[in-house]
């Protein structure tokens, strides 16, 4: 699902998306499609768009210029004038494909790539979208909030700039997660840190949203490291004052610090290998978090003995009557416009 295609007219084309938008026209509707791919799919929990309507993403560089389009907008080179989307075009798909060119493009040797400037924001071109209600019950009903790994603008922030997904998370009474990329990406984040990541993301989120952080803290072996700092990515890796839960951005929030990588290496036939987060190891942390609701959560239930003054800077639950039970009800963004409500049986 999530392999690109490299070549001609469909380079930066995901299976996934291609298969989202032949549905789409096969089942009539966005929501349809997902629901299908769903059952293929065999997905446990259900998958909801953030949205039904079409819109592009767009980034406003730090040159002043613009680039339209998912594609563009992680890309770390300036398009080509002929690669420029079509005004108008269906991107609630999540469509990265480009448009073939009128004419015969050139030899890649007689292109001349220009750098593209970093990012100082991303915005949609339609800002007038409305949110999917059923993605926004989701997230409001939710117990735990995940941000997942992925594209820092075009999957994790797209998703946060559907107007009423944002604020449907600050009304949610579960703790918000969010699970850091393993580097930098060219053309989206260059010479981020960790610390960065979180400024920039507080900035779409809103202050003090993020109560817990999970970020890798090794340094993974050279050979698997040499294609990453080829293309210029670095590693995000958290600082000590994050360890000790002082960083401005976090307040009070908890920074979850493990080998996320160790054994994790996938090594493809003919390719160099990647960095992968371990599902495992993810999932163990995801599930202390859980625990540390359900105590909190148990300690709001008895009787307050704190003085009135203290003021806790967690986000408080939904009831003081309601309580955790299993299933716990997750609920993670996992790519642009798409959210997957999930639910943890223990």
């Amino acid at each position: 699902m999530n392999y690109r295609f490299r070549e001609n007219f469909m380079e930066g084309c995901s299976l996934g998306n291609l298969l989202l938008a032949a549905l789409t026209d096969l089942q009539g509707g966005f929501d349809r499609a997902i629901s299908s791919i769903a059952d293929i799919l065999n997905i446990h929990g259900f998958v909801l768009p953030a949205t039904l309507e079409s819109t592009e993403l767009c980034a406003e560089l730090t040159d002043g210029s613009t680039v339209v389009s998912e594609v563009n907008v992680r890309n770390p080179f300036m398009p080509d004038e002929e690669e420029e989307p079509r005004s108008g075009s269906d991107s609630s798909t999540s469509s990265t494909c480009g448009t073939p060119p009128s004419t015969p493009p050139k030899p890649e040797d007689q292109k001349e790539k220009i750098k593209k400037a970093p990012i100082k924001r991303v915005y949609l071109q339609n800002s007038n979208v409305e949110a999917f209600q059923p993605a926004v019950r989701a997230i409001e009903e939710a117990d735990i909030i995940i941000l997942s790994p992925g594209g820092f603008y075009t999957s994790i922030i797209a998703t946060l700039l559907v107007p009423g997904i944002r604020d449907a998370i600050a009304r949610s009474a579960g703790a918000t997660v969010y699970v850091s990329n393993v580097t930098t990406q060219n053309g989206q984040t260059d010479g981020y840190t960790l610390e960065k990541t979180l400024e920039v993301l507080s900035t779409y989120l809103g202050a003090n949203a993020i109560d817990y952080v999970i970020a890798n803290n090794t340094q993974p072996p050279e050979d698997v490291l040499a294609p990453y700092v080829e293309r210029g990515e670095e590693l995000l890796l958290p600082t000590p004052e994050m360890a000790a839960s002082k960083h401005p951005v976090l307040l009070q929030g908890q920074t979850f610090q493990e080998d996320l990588v160790a054994g994790h290496v996938a090594r493809e036939w003919k390719k160099a290998p990647m960095l992968k987060h371990s599902g495992r190891r993810v999932a163990a942390i995801l599930y202390t978090i859980i625990d540390k609701e359900m105590a909190r959560h148990r300690q709001h239930l008895q009787p307050q003995t704190t003085p009135s003054s203290a003021v806790s800077t967690m986000k408080p639950k939904r009831s003081l009557t309601s309580t955790f039970t299993a299933p716990v009800t997750v609920l993670g963004l996992l790519a642009a416009t798409t959210l997957l409500a999930s639910v943890i049986r223990r």
